[in-house]
């Protein structure tokens, strides 16, 4: 590969869109209250697909075939369901912070998050089977709307406009998790390896990337190193109340492949990143989480290498 072009890092907060997965451990709610949030979804979605099955009748006319109520008694099921797993993975990661800080009280960076210090390997699977459940949720959620509108008498057509809509949602999203598929097979796991760990706020950060198997061929794009905030933002209220993860960068710099230049499975790229004189340290338990992270971007033949990685950037040690 041919030299990497350095673009010095700046400070210019602005928030961030694409991919924006929580980083911290926080859910957005304390835990009794998604508990019970969680147990209402579960609690309705039994009952609609005990009702869907004629194990329950509570009685009163039915406007639609029965079968219609068991894909939404699923979709509430699984939306509790998914709470309630959200909830658990916080308290065992509120667990596991309290026990090695009294473990290691002078290795901070150890009961923030469970770091490989040898360095992080890429999710191209694990982000392939989370876009295929998120598919499957839609799915299981405009089947009966899309019985409703398109096989029964009468169905407004502002309705019947609106399902098509979400249907050309529900096929965007076949086509995203398809694509994500077709990345993990291809590429595999590629590893980011850390030169030391933990870094340091007050020293250079210098990583190297491993190339995959499916990385060959003449490559151009990006790896870029920032800074990123996290919290939940709520607005509204009542009825319309909304709460929703916010990311917002703080700093970037990156290393550029301008031209392009040829790439082979097992390549090693050596990157390293001078950082603000008033770098943050990374706090990912905290309920304002705040972390760094590495993304990688490769223009490549066929399908392209995307994916992000945490780096474990963290303030000197107290002597």
């Amino acid at each position: 590969m041919s030299p990497l072009t350095y673009e010095p890092g700046f400070g210019n907060p602005k928030r961030l869109s694409d991919n924006v997965r929580p980083r911290g451990h926080a859910t957005g709610f304390s835990s009794p209250g998604g508990f019970v949030f969680g147990g209402v979804f579960v609690g309705i979605g039994v009952f609609l697909v005990l009702f869907g099955l004629r194990i329950v009748e509570p009685g009163g006319r039915l406007n639609v075939p029965h079968w219609v109520l068991i894909p939404v008694g699923a979709v509430f099921a699984g939306a509790g369901l998914f709470t309630w797993v959200k909830i658990w993975r916080q308290r065992q990661a509120d667990h596991r912070h309290e026990q090695i800080r009294l473990w290691h009280p002078d290795e901070p960076a150890l009961a923030d998050y469970p770091w490989d210090p040898a360095g992080q390997r890429s999710r191209l699977r694990e982000h392939a089977v989370r876009a295929t459940l998120i598919t499957g949720f839609f799915l299981l959620f405009l089947t009966p709307a899309n019985y409703i509108a398109f096989f029964t008498k009468d169905a407004p057509w502002p309705m019947q406009a609106i399902i098509g809509l979400f249907d050309l949602v529900t096929l965007y999203l076949f086509y995203d998790a398809a694509l994500r598929w077709g990345r993990a097979c291809k590429f595999g796991q590629a590893f980011l390896r850390f030169d030391r760990f933990p870094f340091s706020t007050r020293e250079p950060v210098k990583l190297v990337w491993i190339a995959p198997a499916g990385c060959a061929g003449e490559a151009t794009g990006r790896f870029t190193l920032r800074s990123v905030r996290e919290w939940y933002e709520t607005t509204g209220g009542g009825k319309s109340r909304n709460t929703r993860l916010v990311h917002e960068q703080q700093w970037s710099g990156s290393w550029m492949i301008a031209t392009p230049a040829r790439i082979t499975p097992g390549e090693v790229c050596e990157l390293v990143f001078e950082l603000p004189a008033d770098a943050p340290s990374t706090a990912l338990h905290a309920e304002r989480p705040f972390f760094w992270e590495l993304e990688v971007a490769l223009s490549l033949p066929g399908l392209d290498f995307t994916e992000t990685y945490l780096v474990p950037v963290y303030g000197p040690k107290r002597t």
